[in-house]
C-alpha cells in the first residue's frame, strides 16, 4: 500500500515564506508540496501533505514527506539559514495552510 497522501482539494494556501519561517518555530503548520503532472494532455497540480518537520536550535530546518527530506536549510558560508530556506521553498513550490491563530 502506498503511504503517500495526495490531496486534490482547493484550500486557501499561502506562499509567504517569511511568515512560514516564523510559523515553523511553533511547529503548528500544514505544508503541501506541489507536483505538476500531465493527465490527458493537461497539466494537473497534485498537492502532497508534508508530514515531517524539524527546527533544530535555530540552526537548521527540515521539511519532509514520509521520512524523505524535501527541504533542508542550514547556515552556509554564503547564505543564512533563513535565506536558504526561502530559496528552497520557492524552488520546491511549497505552500502552506495558514492557521487560525
Amino acid at each position: 500500500m502506498n503511504k503517500d497522501i495526495f490531496l486534490l482539494f482547493n484550500y486557501k494556501t499561502s506562499k509567504d515564506y517569511e511568515k512560514l519561517f516564523e510559523l515553523l518555530k511553533t511547529n503548528k503548520i500544514v505544508c503541501l508540496i506541489n507536483h505538476h503532472i500531465e493527465i490527458e494532455d493537461k497539466n494537473v497540480k497534485i498537492q502532497q501533505l508534508c508530514t515531517n518537520f524539524s527546527l533544530n536550535d535555530d540552526k537548521e530546518i527540515m521539511i519532509g514527506i514520509e521520512g524523505k527530506v524535501i527541504i533542508f536549510a542550514h547556515e552556509t558560508k554564503d547564505l543564512t539559514m533563513k535565506e536558504l530556506f526561502l530559496s528552497l521553498c520557492k524552488e520546491k513550490d511549497l505552500e502552506y495552510i495558514e492557521p487560525n491563530i
